[in-house]
């Protein structure tokens, strides 16, 4: 058992996240996530920003004017990004890492499932146009 610096409790030792070094923090799990959502909701733009320059090295305003230079759509199914709920996705070609557009997640995944193929893509639109 451990006491958690931040609520105080004391909780079993797998409510705690273990460093690198193998210590355990000294905060519990739920405690870390509650001020994690805090600050993201606070920080919007740097986390999304972070995230973005993490995973496909573009910035925040890079992805913006992406943004702008489709007209607000998806790439795709030219749906208005304000129809989703979540931002639109980046899609990238898995092999070069190169940024291709914005896509909204039904479209991101549906590239995903095709496996960036093209081919495929043709077979099944070709078997939609015969039914």
């Amino acid at each position: 058992m451990k006491t958690c610096t931040t609520c105080q409790e004391n909780k079993e030792l797998t409510a705690f996240k273990k460093r690198k070094s193998g210590k355990l923090y000294t905060r519990c799990r739920a405690c870390c996530y509650a001020d994690d959502l805090v600050w993201r909701s606070k920080n919007k733009g740097r986390y999304k920003s972070g995230q973005l320059q993490a995973k496909y090295g573009i910035s925040l305003e890079q992805y913006n004017e992406m943004l702008v230079t489709q007209g607000g759509c998806c790439a795709s199914c030219k749906q208005d990004q304000s129809s989703f709920k979540i931002m639109l996705a980046v899609d990238h070609d898995h092999k070069t890492d190169r940024v291709r557009g914005l896509l909204c997640d039904a479209c991101n995944k549906a590239v995903g499932y095709l496996r960036d193929n093209p081919t495929f893509a043709d077979g099944i639109a070709a078997y939609l146009r015969s039914q």
